[in-house]
């Protein structure tokens, strides 16, 4: 239950943040026609040699209004008013207002880059400078860290804030995608912060009001998009993100906290925050940039021209479309980030090491993607067609892909099925959830499946989640032959061999819609790594970090067989259906199982 004085900050939290949806919402239909009338238009670029890397670069074959960005301010700003923000991070403020105004000139008028980077050092600087948020320490993990001088922290602090705004600024190329990926960083970023100093102050004045500004404006800027945020818009957001980098490697914490002066000092003492993990949080806009940049310098081109070499325009080649695309990144950009902070989310688990294989890791899977055409992908499908026409090899190749399939079928119906009855007997809470999930699962029975794919899946992600938690509950010991085994050993053992299975399957099995993402293949996966973020103690208490990875290989492997047999779908549901029942009759109804001999 929240106390007294952490219900009226809750209450605020959803006040600056209704806020600054509402005011989103409400001022950019008018920004829209504003846009029309006064031509403040993004014009499409012509079409020839689009498979050029210097050619069109742009998307959208309409005109588009580029002034977005003023409705995502007009939320922020008014919403962070409430909060007292101007008191606390007045030169921030001003700074990020001042390179809005830069980069909506830009909009209108295209400044020099050299100039527009000029006016981003200035204003970085001078955002760092009146706030003090150079940076004194440097972390590789959290336990390994060394200071640094004055003058290079300083240097190294405006660099983070310059760097992301042009990061956000580069990705600002399809539609939704800066948004979102602000937003999946603002996040991450807010809740490392937060995990750290147990301050309110920046999630008030800084993360809800942009959240909320943000998700008002995506309404009207997701495919197909009616309005662009504009150079002003990402500008302001890549500035904010880079402040929030810095407040959150800094451990800040903003005058007017409600922290008491002992928990002030006790921060010297919490640990550091990995440079690798503040990076990860941002760490598609980060990578693509590097990665661009040092192409176009490998080319002997100037690394400020602009080009189609961008990671979204090699998965729009390599066969995905526009939303697929955006949801694409958008999951990459959350598993990167997870990765990044695991380190600060559970220091029990010493995962120093997570954030250093991802900043190689995520690269490495954006450089593959770039060197994948749609080319490679038509060739590995004649392949495939080769083999099943041939009279030798065919026959027997199907026979044994058929029963391979059968097999990781059967095992996800055995791992949904069999859970209830190895779990002992689960609170009544859980067994109150299982109706709900149940009740909701067997309306789906009915619903016709095509129109309403999300809500079914969301019924089946609600419904393994509370299976998964049910198996976590009690540790329980299989006795054979007189000797004793985990069960949870040998349950985690079947979801290893399930992912080693259905990865092989998927490789040899090859179909161009293995990459199609949809928003119900981003939810499946999402809710995974999602539970890896519940705080302690609840983190420790029920094993969530062991039900986060069953989950992820349970829907890999569910929405595989989904995509190649549709009908599959149904079964689950059954399965689940059942095994629901069964933990309401256990652990409501007490039903007990007793052996007599």
């Amino acid at each position: 239950m929240l106390g007294g004085w952490e219900a009226v900050v809750a209450l605020e939290f959803l006040l600056v943040f209704s806020v600054a949806l509402l005011l989103s919402l409400a001022s950019t239909p008018a920004l829209i026609r504003i846009g029309h009338q006064f031509h403040f238009l993004d014009l499409p670029d012509s079409r020839e040699n689009t498979d050029s890397l210097t050619g069109p670069r742009k998307i959208h074959a309409h005109a588009i209004p580029r002034i977005g960005g003023i409705g995502i301010l007009v939320g922020f700003f008014l919403s962070t008013y409430i909060w007292d923000g101007f008191d606390h991070f007045g030169g921030v403020l001003a700074a990020s207002f001042g390179l809005f105004v830069l980069g909506l000139i830009d909009d209108l008028r295209p400044l020099s880059a050299w100039l527009r980077l000029l006016v981003q050092i200035a204003c970085a600087s001078f955002a760092v400078f009146s706030s003090g948020l150079s940076l004194q320490v440097l972390a590789l993990t959290p336990d390994v860290y060394f200071p640094i001088p004055s003058l290079l922290g300083f240097c190294l602090s405006v660099f983070v804030v310059v760097g992301a705004i042009n990061a956000i600024n580069l990705i600002d190329g399809l539609d939704g995608l800066a948004g979102g990926i602000v937003f999946i960083g603002v996040a991450l970023l807010s809740y490392t912060h937060f995990l750290i100093t147990r301050d309110y102050q920046v999630l008030g004045m800084v993360s809800f009001p942009i959240m909320g500004a943000l998700l008002g404006f995506l309404k009207f800027n997701t495919h197909p998009a009616s309005i662009f945020m504009g150079d002003g818009g990402s500008s302001w957001l890549g500035f904010m993100v880079g402040i929030l980098m810095l407040v959150t490697l800094n451990k800040t914490v903003v005058e007017g906290s409600l922290l008491s002066s002992a928990d002030i000092l006790a921060l010297d003492a919490a640990p550091a925050v990995p440079i690798t993990s503040i990076i990860l949080c941002l760490g598609i806009p980060v990578f693509d940039t590097f990665l661009v940049i040092l192409g176009r310098l490998k080319r002997k081109q100037n690394p400020l021209k602009p080009d189609r070499n961008h990671f979204h325009h090699h998965l729009l080649r390599l066969g995905l479309n526009h939303s697929q695309s955006v949801v694409a990144i958008y999951f990459i950009a959350l598993v990167s980030g997870v990765a990044g902070i695991a380190t600060i989310a559970f220091p029990v688990y010493d995962l120093w090491w997570t954030p250093w294989f991802a900043i190689f890791f995520v690269p490495f899977v954006m450089i593959t993607v770039s060197k994948t055409g749609g080319e490679v992908l038509t060739s590995l499908l004649k392949t495939r067609s080769d083999l099943h026409r041939d009279k030798r090899v065919g026959p027997k190749l199907k026979l044994i892909l058929r029963y391979w399939e059968g097999l990781n079928r059967y095992t996800i119906y055995a791992l949904i099925g069999i859970t209830p009855f190895f779990a002992g007997v689960p609170p009544k809470p859980l067994g109150y959830a299982a109706i709900y999930a149940a009740s909701m699962i067997f309306i789906t029975l009915f619903l016709p499946s095509r129109k309403m794919d999300f809500l079914q899946h969301l019924m089946i992600t609600f419904g393994a989640c509370i299976l998964l938690v049910v198996i976590n509950i009690n540790y329980l010991n299989i006795h054979i032959f007189g000797k004793s085994y985990s069960l949870h050993n040998i349950y985690n053992s079947a979801y290893i061999a399930l992912f080693v299975s259905t990865m092989l399957h998927m490789l040899i099995t090859f179909r161009k819609n293995y990459l199609r993402v949809s928003p119900t293949d981003f939810l499946l996966v999402t809710v995974p790594l999602l539970i890896l973020l519940v705080p302690e103690p609840w983190n420790s208490e029920y094993r969530l970090g062991t039900i986060s990875m069953r989950g992820l290989i349970l829907f890999m492997g569910m929405r595989t067989l989904v995509k190649r047999q549709g009908s599959v779908l149904r079964r689950i549901k059954k399965v689940l259906l059942v095994a629901l029942v069964f933990v309401v009759a256990v652990s409501i109804f007490e039903l007990r199982l007793k052996f007599i001999g």
